[in-house]
């Protein structure tokens, strides 16, 4: 008989739930998406209860609607976005509601922390800046401006975790994801106290869970969960990783040759390495999901998502495939706008998005290619960053929603002028998490047995030198308006 794998997949905009056979065949996805909360500029929430209820949704339907029996159901793993908060209290209840990757509000004290030397002192044991939506400083966020909620947590989650405690009742944390949350010494790859001192959180050392490897069998599907579910009671869980690391397995990223961009909500540009990069000349190093490896990353909220921002609020548009064609209608040119794509965040500092060189005799055919190559930039703009560090690849896998634009995805090769090779999956990140229980319960020998078995490549996107003068002269004219718009913001301080 044939075994099936469940990959559960809770991200910023939705969750996934996908059904594959142990040949990597994708048999079903269910999908809903997921309400941001808002409370306040820069704010970005999510009702823990909507959350879980949502995950049972997707697990139910893949059970009633894929035709597979439960019982050649053979295992289940999980993938999520990283740095956030999700809460228990001591109770062990949902507490408050979850934080997002793109929140913002501990902004101010991550500015606080590069002023007093504390992030430096951080980097001398994380080796990765702190950013203003890690766990560490949201806690001391919450210990500022929410004491009632900060004395009540009982245990910090990332969001896979959360959703494999309410399947299992079980707590635990698991090593991809919290290695980035600044709370790991990444030489004694335990959580430190004089980490938790330097950010004035010590408290928090108690409710700061047990730490698992990816594939780690941690915790089977309870009672209570197989009735709400329709799963098997008992079913095994692999603890399963930070979505980067699911989307880079989900690709066959295995070797220090090979590099990963993700252009979804984040743009995410990664590859791995056998040792720690020291020099501070990238933003973020955590531990892989092959152990003997870290994985480097360059990633900010700059990619796909300004492209739906731009068409529901500007341009009145809800139809990505004529998006595309509209793209398509015209070529780059020098005097065409220029797009920084920075609604969501920035990776140059506190810049804001903007549209510059705008005149009347654009349409809104410039303005989306604006957006598209504008996206581009931001990827290209980490990708050199990355390169200071190993050689340029030979090909870039490519993930997330750009896969889908064929247009898009030669833009990105033009601009890049590298080839970029397009899996045949499209569910990177639920097959990640379906391949780590996969290895986990034995019916893969390795993650290169199963990506072996389960990552193909279903077509090369080529360069086009045509283009390369043009877009290296407007690569050059985004740097300048970057350059320009922070000069600008320091005079004015």
């Amino acid at each position: 008989m044939k075994r099936y794998l469940i990959g559960l997949d809770n991200g910023g905009t939705s969750v996934k739930a996908a059904l594959f056979d142990e040949d990597g065949n994708q048999v079903y996805v269910a999908q809903r998406k997921l309400q941001v909360i808002t409370p306040e500029p820069g704010f970005m929430e999510r009702d823990l209860e909507d959350l879980w209820q949502k995950n049972v949704e997707c697990l139910k339907e893949i059970v009633q609607c894929s035709g597979v029996s439960v019982t050649a159901m053979k295992g289940l793993s999980f993938s999520g976005h990283g740095k956030g908060l999700y809460l228990l209290d001591k109770a062990g209840r949902p507490l408050g509601n979850g934080i997002l990757s793109m929140d913002q509000r501990a902004r101010n004290i991550v500015e606080e922390w590069d002023n007093e030397g504390i992030s430096d002192k951080v980097f001398t044991k994380t080796y990765q800046k702190v950013q203003e939506a890690q766990p560490v400083a949201l806690l001391q966020w919450m210990k500022r401006h929410a004491r009632d909620i900060y004395d009540q947590i009982g245990t910090v989650m990332a969001v896979k975790d959360y959703i494999r405690y309410c399947l299992s009742n079980k707590r635990n944390g698991e090593y991809t994801d919290f290695s980035g949350s600044n709370l790991i010494d990444f030489k004694t790859r335990s959580y430190s106290r004089e980490l938790l001192r330097l950010f004035g959180i010590e408290e928090i050392y108690d409710a700061l869970p047990p730490l698992v490897s990816s594939t780690t069998l941690c915790a089977c599907v309870s009672d209570e969960a197989a009735i709400l579910c329709d799963l098997p009671a008992g079913l095994p869980m692999a603890a399963g990783m930070f979505d980067v690391d699911a989307c880079s397995i989900g690709c066959g990223m295995l070797n220090p040759s090979q590099l990963t961009m993700i252009a979804g909500t984040w743009s995410i540009n990664v590859f791995i390495i056998d040792h720690l990069i020291e020099n501070k000349s990238v933003m973020f190093q955590s531990f892989y999901a092959l152990p003997e490896y870290t994985l480097v990353e360059e990633s900010s909220a700059t990619s796909c998502g300004n492209l739906e921002w731009i068409m529901k609020e500007m341009l009145g548009l809800d139809d990505y495939q004529e998006c595309n064609e509209i793209v398509s209608s015209n070529e780059p040119h020098l005097d065409d706008i220029i797009y920084l794509p920075f609604l969501y965040g920035s990776n140059e500092g506190n810049l804001n998005a903007c549209f510059a060189n705008m005149r009347s005799y654009h349409q809104r055919s410039h303005i989306l290619r604006a957006v598209y190559e504008g996206v581009a930039f931001a990827h290209k703009r980490h990708l050199q960053r990355l390169l200071k560090n190993r050689s340029t690849p030979r090909a870039i896998r490519i993930a997330g929603g750009i896969i889908h634009s064929d247009i898009w995805l030669q833009i990105f090769a033009d601009i890049l002028q590298i080839p970029l090779e397009v899996v045949a999956n499209e569910e990177f990140g639920t097959q990640g998490a379906a391949i780590c229980v996969g290895v986990a319960t034995g019916i893969y020998h390795s993650y290169e047995d199963a990506v072996g078995k389960n990552v193909h490549i279903a077509k090369t996107i080529t360069p086009n030198t045509f283009y390369k003068d043009v877009y290296e002269a407007k690569y050059k004219q985004y740097l300048q308006l970057i350059y320009g718009l922070q000069k600008g913001a320091m005079t004015n301080v």
